[in-house]
């Protein structure tokens, strides 16, 4: 259950490791996976044609683009909310972005990989999104900012 911790007008700024994340959520995540896909695929397409043809012919090209933009939107979404809002939601819709566009994303894109590839971006985004969760449902400043607490119930 989600209380709001403090009503008033008084609540801080996005200041320290929230500041941290939401410049990475909203800005350095979102260009840094569009950046490695192009540059992914560029190199693919140059020193594998032939492969790089073929997934262009069967749409995963498309599939891996629309996969790594709608985690960008939803990343850019999360970091401008945490940055403009002051709504506790705005905290229980930044988790779930760092779950589904994390480990979900990279576990669905990892049963397309070979196995010995996949476990390396599933396990960091498991351990991206378990830190920052861990963060957002603990911190003071959170707290103060969004009015943001976990409640326990009896």
């Amino acid at each position: 259950m989600i209380k709001a911790a403090n009503s008033g007008k008084s609540r801080g700024g996005v200041r320290g490791w929230l500041l941290v994340l939401t410049i990475w959520l909203g800005i350095v995540l979102p260009v840094f996976k569009i950046g490695f896909l192009g540059y992914v695929m560029h190199k693919m397409s140059i020193v594998y044609p032939e492969d790089a043809q073929m997934m262009a012919d069967t749409g995963w090209s498309a599939i891996m683009w629309a996969n790594v933009i709608a985690e960008a939107i939803a990343y850019v979404l999360a970091g401008f909310l945490l940055w403009k809002s002051r709504n506790p939601k705005v905290v229980v819709f930044t988790i779930v972005v760092l779950w589904l566009a994390g480990p979900l994303s990279a576990s669905i894109v990892s049963l397309f990989m070979p196995s010995e590839l996949a476990w390396q971006p599933l396990t960091r985004a498991t351990l991206f999104a378990a830190g920052w969760t861990a963060y957002l449902l603990r911190s003071e400043r959170v707290q103060k900012v969004y009015g943001f607490r976990l409640g326990v119930s009896k």
